[in-house]
């Protein structure tokens, strides 16, 4: 008796193709080969392994449509294709690769061997009018018929059947279509069943049998994790869809909300989500901690993308109480979908700056992801936004304003989980170079420098900005003493660094961290947070300093007054403590940046091989602001003339700087003012 063939069908190049290959190649008595829809590009298979490639040329040729969708729209095609080049074979098993058959195959298909059925099928019977492959099949049958196409038995003598029906319903589709209404091209489910049950061919559901061998682990919509429970004994059913692996299972999930999202078919997220969700190996190895492992995250990513969809919040907190029971006495860690973002603007980062969707609560944190945004120093907890990749934020001009655009999540950790969270929080070894200054003294210029010279350059990482939290405002701090808050404040800055270390795969002597000058008042706490940091300060001479404030900002000369009175200070309160301190000039850095590098590099501050002449030429000519409301082009906008209000603020500042000038610290420092 000649061997029944199995079909395996794909069309495009994933993780779990070569498993599915292993998976199905190896069941005795069927002929596996897999048919390739060239739909989509090139799809590599093992060596040796039987094959047939169906290309739109060639289904044109044979008289077959080839709408945009045929690989996934017409699974009958592949069994033409295998027909012909596998004639002799009585029976054709169709699969796909994210079938998964979770039974041993001696025993599973013995139970369908006496069956001479032309149709063995998941699925089968007579579709209604609602049926959404209907309309386009009921112009060409009477009575509509339906199965599910993923895992089935098809007769060769039926597969000889449907060739020529199918070639012939072009002609009709064609004519249809022109006199309207469009509808597509009849689907393999509706064509093959409709077909087979209009030419009188026996035809049986699977379930039929005496065993039921699909329902409880088949579905479309929402995937089940490769490594679910159920699969750890077989119990005789066929699951579908399987993802290949955590991360397609991820895609999946995020594919299918947004797709009910878009049809309005909102009560079926929170069912399937649980289901899908529950098939993840959670239980077995759960960590006493944070929960690192990758189907613990993709759970979290699921429930936060499904959480922000309208009426889903308090179903998906509960589930994420399920899958993620609280521990008594810690603090939980909480993430929230994005919904609303704050605008533009140079105000300092703040936790609240979101409108966040519900609290979704687990004991993990994509450290891949997560970059601290801001602390919230009431509640002891720091905001983390999550995106999918920091290369953006970097290229940036101002690290905090790229985190507002980009974040698809925001996370709070509690002040007591950030050790936990980042190791390095208690450790004070980080050696970031941090580039201080009082602004508008080419720091962000000095920041696209440093990255052209190989560093890992983040400018303006807002939580060194929150200087009154940062030293300790103990009414907002619930009564705290200052210690504790200096030891947070620590705590925070550390984590802000270890946070982008692990999402730039950093080591922390290679980020340089370019401040804004709101950090300057929390120059101790900095000074404690990094011990063994490198400090740049970058100065101006100040009547260009306050020009070129003035034109930027607006601000008055008190004010003035006051940042460059504490730039200064900070300068000598971390030069005095020990710490490696350079001082630069703006007019030095503009002067000539290659040698401005040199010359910091001479201090043993710019660490590595020397930067590429190119690359800094390159970045010497672009604007380091570009795209901001003060880059170059901005400010030629609003005109090359001095603004009156630039000339009387500077004769404030030359009236009231002589009283605040710290004589002291500038003589220490040898600074110019």
């Amino acid at each position: 008796m000649p061997t029944d063939v199995l079909i395996l069908r794909t069309h495009a190049a994933d993780p779990g193709r070569d498993g599915a290959v292993a998976r199905f190649g190896a069941i005795a008595g069927l002929r596996l080969v897999v048919a390739v829809a060239a739909s989509r590009g090139q799809v590599q298979l093992p060596e040796g392994v039987e094959r047939v490639v169906l290309d739109q040329p060639g289904l044109q040729e044979d008289g077959l449509a080839t709408p945009p969708d045929w690989g996934w729209r017409c699974g009958d095609y592949p069994l033409y294709a295998v027909r012909r080049a596998v004639p002799d074979a009585r029976f054709y098993w169709l699969t796909d690769s994210d079938v998964v058959l979770n039974a041993r195959p001696d025993r599973f298909f013995a139970r369908f061997a006496a069956s001479d059925a032309d149709l063995l099928a998941p699925g089968l019977g007579q579709r209604p009018p609602g049926w959404a492959h209907y309309p386009a099949m009921a112009r060409f049958g009477t009575e509509v018929w339906g199965c599910l196409f993923s895992f089935l038995r098809i007769s060769g003598r039926a597969i000889d059947h449907l060739l020529p029906r199918r070639q012939a319903l072009l002609a009709r589709w064609q004519a249809a279509n022109a006199a309207g209404p469009q509808l597509k091209w009849p689907n393999d489910e509706s064509f093959v069943a409709t077909e087979l049950h209009a030419a009188g061919m026996p035809m049986a559901d699977l379930n039929d049998f005496g065993h039921r061998v699909y329902g409880r682990g088949w579905g479309w919509h929402f995937p089940i994790h490769p490594a679910a429970p159920a699969f750890e004994r077989p119990d005789g059913q066929i699951y579908h869809p399987v993802a290949a692996d955590t991360a397609g299972f991820l895609r999946r999930i995020e594919r299918t909300l947004a797709r009910l999202e878009a049809a309005g078919d909102a009560g079926r997220i929170l069912p399937g989500l649980t289901r899908a969700l529950k098939t993840l190996p959670l239980e077995a190895g759960r960590p006493a901690g944070l929960d690192v492992r990758p189907e613990a995250e993709a759970a979290l990513a699921a429930m936060v993308a499904a959480s922000a969809l309208p009426g889903q919040g308090e179903g998906i907190g509960q589930l994420a109480n399920e899958l993620f029971p609280p521990r008594e006495g810690v603090a939980e860690i909480t993430h929230h979908a994005v919904a609303g973002r704050p605008g533009p603007g140079w105000r300092v980062a703040a936790a609240a700056d979101f409108r966040l969707g519900p609290a979704v609560a687990a004991p993990c944190l994509p450290r891949g992801q997560a970059t601290a945004y801001a602390a919230d120093f009431a509640t002891r907890r720091l905001a983390l936004t999550l995106t999918p990749s920091s290369t953006g934020l970097l290229a940036a001009p101002f690290f905090y304003q790229a985190q507002r655009e980009a974040a698809r999540s925001v996370a709070f950790l509690p002040f007591d989980r950030l050790p936990e969270a980042y190791p390095a929080v208690g450790d004070p070894a980080a050696a970031p170079l941090i580039v201080m200054s009082p602004g508008r003294c080419g720091s962000t210029f000095m920041n696209v420098l440093l990255a052209a010279a190989g560093l890992t350059a983040v400018s303006e990482p807002d939580t060194f900005a929150q200087a009154p939290g940062l030293m300790g405002r103990e009414a907002a701090q619930a009564g705290r003493g200052a210690d504790a808050c200096r030891a947070d404040a620590v705590a925070v800055l550390r984590a802000t660094v270890a946070s982008l270390a692990c999402a730039t795969a950093t080591d922390t002597g290679r980020l340089a961290l370019k401040l804004r000058s709101q950090a300057n008042p929390a120059a101790a706490a900095i000074r404690d947070a990094f011990p063994q940091a490198r400090f740049l300060f970058l100065f101006r001479d100040a009547e260009p300093w306050v020009r070129s404030f003035v034109t930027a900002f607006g601000h008055e000369a008190p004010r003035l007054v006051s940042n460059l009175a504490a730039a200064i200070r900070a300068c000598a309160l971390i030069a005095d403590g020990g710490a490696r301190v350079a001082i630069m000039t703006y007019e030095q850095l503009a002067r000539d940046p290659a040698a401005a590098l040199e010359a910091l590099a001479a201090t043993g501050l710019l660490a590595g091989p020397p930067p590429d002449p190119a690359a800094l030429a390159q970045a010497a000519a672009a604007d380091s602001q570009a795209g901001t409301a003060i880059s170059r082009e901005a400010r030629a906008a609003r005109g090359a003339g001095e603004d009156p209000a630039v000339a009387a603020t500077l004769a404030a500042f030359r009236e009231l700087w002589p009283a605040a000038r710290p004589s002291a610290e500038i003589a220490r420092l040898g600074l110019p003012f």
